[in-house]
């Protein structure tokens, strides 16, 4: 069962849960002061993005996160502030951030019965820590704003003992399995090393298959699924040392 996440973002870097003390809890407040605000760009925590205008939240734990909900900005003057568009990345450690996609949210209406936007899917499997990089706002100035972000999620379950493998230095659980749009292959092995991986199906035909390099022995592998039939696939992952490999299985 999915459980809603309410985080403030009065502070940064941090995952606050909002207390539903007004009658109409998704109402927010039309004081910039109860929002988050950058106006001075920042090294992102995501080294490949530069400097920018980013939150990140640390969720403590790995959610399954599949929708969002946001309220912008509702300072009547300070609407244009509010983000307009935003890249969304996601990571399992930090070290291997993941595209979540670009949103493009609405201005706030600067009225005391604000509501925020209405729910949009959007797709953040595994996903403890979550970066939002504002792109733009709705009046070109230096200055950036967001009030909050819900996020419907469901907590990540570990899968047991019987799917994982291990050989050498070379080991790796996969989450969903059964799979349906997607699965994740938690990988560990010695820092630094290069990982070769394939999947393929029962008659050999490769659908996935590509390299990596584990920076800090561990990684997290996105394959899609959406676009393969149902059925039993093998994924191959392979070392310099070890090769395992891992059933995986499919259901539409």
């Amino acid at each position: 069962m999915n459980k809603i996440l309410y985080l403030q973002l009065l502070m940064l870097l941090a995952s606050v849960p909002l207390l539903n003390a007004q009658c109409y809890p998704e109402r927010h407040s039309t004081d910039w002061f109860d929002a988050w605000v950058s106006c001075d760009p920042s090294p992102s925590p995501n080294a490949a993005n530069g400097s920018g205008h980013w939150i990140l939240y640390d969720l403590q734990e790995r959610y399954n996160i599949d929708r969002i909900k946001v309220w912008n900005i509702n300072d009547p003057s300070h609407l244009g502030w509010g983000i307009r568009d935003c890249k969304v990345q996601y990571s399992g450690n930090q070290v291997d951030w993941f595209d979540g996609g670009t949103l493009r949210l609405e201005k706030g209406s600067g009225l005391n019965n604000y509501e925020g936007m209405e729910w949009m899917d959007i797709r953040l499997p595994e996903a403890r820590y979550i970066l939002i990089t504002a792109i733009n706002n709705f009046e070109g100035s230096a200055c950036f704003g967001l009030a909050e972000v819900a996020w419907s999620a469901e907590k990540t379950v570990i899968t047991n003992n019987e799917d994982r493998r291990l050989e050498g230095v070379l080991e790796a659980t996969i989450s969903p399995n059964p799979a349906h749009q997607y699965f994740i292959a938690e990988i560990n092995t010695a820092p630094d090393e290069e990982i070769r991986y394939s999947c393929s199906d029962l008659l050999g035909r490769t659908l996935s298959v590509g390299q990596f390099t584990a920076v800090q022995g561990r990684y997290l592998l996105k394959i899609y699924t959406d676009q393969w039939p149902t059925g039993q696939y093998q994924l191959l992952l392979r070392s310099a040392s070890a090769t395992i490999t891992l059933p995986v299985f499919v259901v539409r």
